[in-house]
C-alpha cells in the first residue's frame, strides 16, 4: 500500500502506516536483505499521523475503510516489545483528504493534532482556547466554488488542537486553514 506517515520509536525503528491498511514496524538494516518489516498485530491502521512519545504510539486515524477517525494511543502493557493495547483518546469528526492528519510533540510537552477543513473541531474544547470566537465575517456576499468543493464548510476551517499526553484536555490552538497536512516547530 501507500505508506503515508512514519515515526521512529525509542529503539530507532520506523513505524509506518498503510493509508488503507495496517501499521508496520521497520527495522532498517545495511541493505534490503537485512531490513526487517513486520506487521503490528494491533487492530488499528489507516493512519495519517504517527508519533512515538511518552512510551506510547499516538495514531491519528483518518476514517478509511475500517477504523473510526480520531486520536488513538497504542501501548505495550507487558514489556514484550509488542503493542497490545489500543485506546481511542478522542473521536474526530472528519475523513478523506481534508480530514484528520498529523500529530506532533510540541516544545511544551503537549500533543498537537491537525486536521483539514472538512473536519469539525473535536467536542469538549476549552472555552478559553487560544483560538476562539471565530465567525464567518464577510465583507462581500459569499461566492461558493462553482464545482461545489467545500460548499458549506465554515469557520474555523482546518485547525490545530493541542492536548495532554492522555488526551483529556483539548484546546484549539489556531484555525482558518484549508488542508494542511503536517506541522513542525522552530
Amino acid at each position: 500500500g501507500s505508506w503515508v506517515n512514519m515515526t521512529s520509536d525509542n529503539k530507532g525503528r520506523l513505524i509506518v502506516s498503510d493509508q488503507y491498511g495496517a501499521l508496520y514496524r521497520v527495522s532498517p538494516g545495511k541493505d534490503a536483505g537485512t531490513t526487517k518489516v513486520e506487521k503490528l498485530e494491533v487492530p488499528l491502521g489507516e493512519a495519517q499521523g504517527l508519533l512515538y512519545a511518552f512510551d506510547s504510539l499516538y495514531v491519528v486515524v483518518n476514517r478509511g475503510q475500517t477504523y473510526e477517525s480520531g486520536l488513538y494511543r497504542v501501548t505495550d502493557t507487558n514489556g514484550d516489545d509488542q503493542f497490545d493495547k489500543v485506546e481511542l483518546l478522542k473521536k474526530i469528526a472528519g475523513g478523506g483528504e481534508h480530514g484528520p492528519h498529523a500529530v506532533k510533540l510540541g516544545p511544551d510537552g503537549k500533543l498537537y493534532v491537525i486536521a483539514g477543513n472538512h473536519t469539525k473541531p473535536p467536542e469538549g474544547l476549552d472555552p478559553q482556547s487560544p483560538h476562539r470566537n471565530w465567525d464567518e465575517d464577510l465583507l462581500l456576499p459569499r461566492n461558493p466554488d462553482g464545482n461545489g468543493h467545500a460548499t458549506g464548510v465554515m469557520a474555523p476551517g482546518g485547525w490545530v488542537c493541542r492536548t495532554d499526553k492522555d488526551g483529556k484536555e483539548w484546546e484549539i490552538f489556531c484555525g482558518g486553514f484549508r488542508n494542511q497536512y503536517d506541522i513542525d516547530f522552530n
